[in-house]
Formats: structure tokens, C-alpha cells, sequence
């Protein structure tokens, strides 16, 4: 396919277009400190709501976002990708109460996805829409066209483009996961593609293909204390309902992808008789590790695993009851967040990674339904 390029000007002319919708945030006093970034959203409205992690304490609506937002976290500073229908980043000012310093278009239908930095300092962007990366200058907003992914297409792939996720930066390079997934019919064709960008020169190339298919989950780095392998994985949750996708892992170090948890071992609750679709993993040690799984009947639940072995250890929440769905969570100073989406208790919940127990005796609410969370220190 050919190569496609989206010059400032486009960008500037498709922001005016695209972004009106996103109305100028009010005024709020957020001081420096450690926080929770959370974009908020009820796929009608978004807006970024911060919670103080020293007192779980929530300042709401502090930055208007779209109606289906990512939230990041690059060297220090936030970013909110607006995803489809919107087709924009956003970069925030901390020190300015979380205004937007701009928004940038990636492009009508390009449908970003996630971002990471380059070597410069700017910022490769995944496209869900397109064949290529697009290219942010963070300093100045300014969107062109980054390196063509047109050479990395799957044969059994019919649309547009490889379906470009999750990505992130470790050691001078920058890597990529490609879902590889039908957008005509909805439907994966092909296990997941793993790709390596130079951070500096961002040629692109290709690695050994995932192990499973659909790799939902952010691409996410973990630096092994045992023997010092640094870790790549992510959550492929394969075919929706076949129980025949896990957990990718792909160790840094040797090449080589390692023996993580498939769907078919979990233990789980609610309405499964043969698995669950694993749609995130979070390893915060050697021994502890958590799953969010989707059970038949679409509720989400939190399992607690031994990455050493992948055995299952606990399940930490039970959405099965309650038809939850937990779209995100995130690891900060030995507790874990979680965005519980549940209609009528919708908010973030804590736990104590120690004890494996509940922090919060109800979701601590975030205005909209919580939907992408970050970490943040300012």
C-alpha cells in the first residue's frame, strides 16, 4: 500500500474540524503532588478527573476530553489520546491545573491508539485506521506521517490496516503490537505481530509473531529482579468466547517469547465452562502479577497470579454477580487501582497488593464512569 502523509496543514485544518466538540475546561486547583489520572467517559461525554493518591481524594471534570479517551503518561507528562470519531491527542500542563497545551489531529478515521516517545524527545503514535505511524511533535503539536507499516500487512488481513495498538519505549527502541484483526467482519486472522522501531532513526522491523491471537491490552515493560530480564507483554485475548488466547511475554533479553498463562488454565467465577478472555495483565513483582478477565456473559473479574509459574492465587474482585466491566487499572506505591465500570457503582476501587484485600468499601466516584487511569507526580 502506498505510504500516506499528513502534513501540518491537514492537521491543522482536520483539528478545527474534529475537535470542536471538546469544550474549554473550568477552573481547578489541583497542587502539586502524586495523582491518578482518570479519563472519564459515558460514550457520549469525557471529561479528566485527577484523585490524589495521599488522600483518594477526586478533583472531577479538570480537562473536557471526547467520549472515548486514553489517558498517558510520557517522561512526566500527560497526554490523552481521543480515539474514534475524534482522531486527536491532547498534551496537558500539570502545572496549569491539567489544561490542554493543544490538540493535535492524527487524521479523519485514523483512530489513534496509544504513543510513545522517540529518541528526540517527540512522539510515534499507533493508528487503529491507518498502514502507518503518525509523528508528534510534542513541543509543537505539529502531526506528520511517521514510518509506513504497509510492508508489515498480514496476507489474511482484508481491510485498510494492521490494526497498530499497543506501544512502548525500552532501551533506544520503541515496540509495537499489531492486532491483525478484520475490521469488515470482526474477526482476528492472524496471531498478533510484535514490532521493533530504532527510537532514533524509527526503522521499523518485524519479530517473532505473538503466540496468541488479538492482543487487546497496553504493551507494558518489567524488569525481572531474579535473573535481570527485562519483560515485554501484553494481554491477547484471541478469538472473543473460545478460551484460546493468554498472556504474551516476550523476554527483552533473549529473544524469546516465555511460557505465560493461557485462557484455558484459569479458574474463574461467573458464567464460565470453558475459560475466559483474558483483556489486561499487570506485573508488580517476581511473585504477584493480576488478570482482568471477561467471562461468558461479558462481566469482568481481577485475578491475582504467580508470574514465575502463572498459577492462579486468588480472585482478588468477582464482577460475575454484578456484570462489571473493568476497562483499566494501574500499580502505584503497593496498591492497586482499578476502573470499575459497574451500572449504579461505577468509580475506582483499591486494593492492598500485600493483603490482597480491598482498600475501599465502595468505588470511589470519578463523575463520569472511569474508563483509561495513570499515574502521575508533579
Amino acid at each position: 500500500m502506498k505510504k500516506s502523509y499528513i502534513t501540518a496543514a491537514i492537521a491543522v485544518l482536520l483539528f478545527g474540524f474534529q475537535c470542536s466538540d471538546i469544550k474549554p475546561p473550568a477552573a481547578k486547583n489541583v497542587p502539586p503532588g502524586s495523582y491518578l489520572l482518570i479519563a472519564n467517559t459515558d460514550y457520549t461525554t469525557g471529561e479528566l478527573a485527577v484523585m490524589d493518591l495521599s488522600t483518594n481524594t477526586v478533583t472531577p471534570v479538570v480537562t473536557p476530553v471526547s467520549n472515548d479517551p486514553v489517558v498517558r503518561v510520557e517522561n512526566g507528562v500527560p497526554y490523552v489520546i481521543n480515539r474514534f470519531g475524534f482522531n486527536s491527542v491532547m498534551k496537558l500542563d500539570p502545572q496549569s491545573n491539567f489544561t490542554a497545551l493543544y490538540e493535535s489531529s492524527t487524521g479523519i478515521s485514523t483512530n489513534p491508539q496509544d504513543l510513545a516517545l522517540t529518541a528526540s524527545g517527540d512522539a510515534l503514535v499507533s493508528l487503529y485506521g491507518a498502514n502507518y505511524l503518525s509523528l508528534l511533535n510534542t513541543t509543537t503539536g505539529i502531526v506528520s506521517a511517521g514510518p509506513s507499516l504497509a510492508s508489515f500487512m498480514n496476507v489474511a488481513d482484508p481491510d485498510v490496516a494492521p490494526e497498530a495498538s499497543g506501544m512502548v519505549a525500552s532501551g533506544g527502541q520503541i515496540y509495537l503490537a499489531l492486532q491483525n484483526f478484520n475490521q469488515n467482519t470482526w474477526s482476528t486472522v492472524a496471531p498478533g505481530s510484535l514490532l521493533k522501531i530504532d527510537a532514533t532513526t524509527h526503522l521499523v522491523t518485524a519479530l517473532s509473531p505473538m503466540p496468541y491471537h488479538n492482543p487487546v491490552s497496553d504493551l507494558k515493560v518489567y524488569n525481572r529482579t531474579s535473573d535481570g530480564a527485562t519483560l515485554l507483554y501484553s494481554a491477547a485475548a484471541g478469538a472473543w468466547g473460545a478460551a484460546d488466547g493468554g498472556v504474551v511475554v516476550y523476554n527483552l533479553t533473549t529473544g524469546l517469547y516465555e511460557t505465560a498463562l493461557a485462557e484455558t488454565a484459569i479458574t474463574a467465577p461467573g458464567a464460565l465452562a470453558a475459560g475466559a478472555d483474558v483483556t489486561d495483565v499487570l506485573i508488580v513483582s517476581d511473585t504477584l502479577a493480576f488478570v482482568i478477565i471477561q467471562d461468558a456473559n461479558w462481566a469482568n473479574s481481577v485475578l491475582a497470579f504467580n508470574p514465575s509459574n502463572w498459577n492462579q492465587t486468588q480472585v482478588l474482585f468477582n464482577g460475575s454477580a454484578t456484570f462489571s466491566y473493568i476497562p483499566d487499572m494501574v500499580y502505584a506505591a503497593g496498591k492497586l487501582y482499578i476502573a470499575d465500570r459497574t451500572f449504579g457503582a461505577e468509580g475506582i476501587r483499591i486494593f492492598d497488593t500485600a493483603t490482597l484485600t480491598e482498600v475501599t468499601t465502595a468505588p470511589i466516584s470519578t463523575g463520569l464512569p472511569p474508563a483509561s487511569l495513570a499515574v502521575i507526580q508533579f
